[in-house]
């Protein structure tokens, strides 16, 4: 599920992978991204996964962070 299709208050909400292919060790991406929701969006946690073809080896996740207007 995407944002906007069918949230309701509570649900969690994950957003496709960015594919990065980096060759040597050290190299990095940066990426702009933004989210909305009309329900509010109470928190986020950013992840990142190496990927061996289309199978996820290893995920690194952030804390919480939780949104103190929502």
């Amino acid at each position: 599920m995407g944002p906007g299709c069918g949230e309701d208050d509570g649900d969690n909400i994950a957003w496709s992978w960015h594919h990065f292919n980096g060759s040597s060790s050290g190299e990095s991406a940066t990426y702009d991204t933004s989210a909305s929701s009309t329900n509010g969006i109470a928190a986020v946690r950013v992840q990142a996964g190496a990927f061996e073809g289309n199978t996820l080896e290893t995920i690194c996740s952030s804390t919480l962070k939780y949104n103190p207007y929502n």
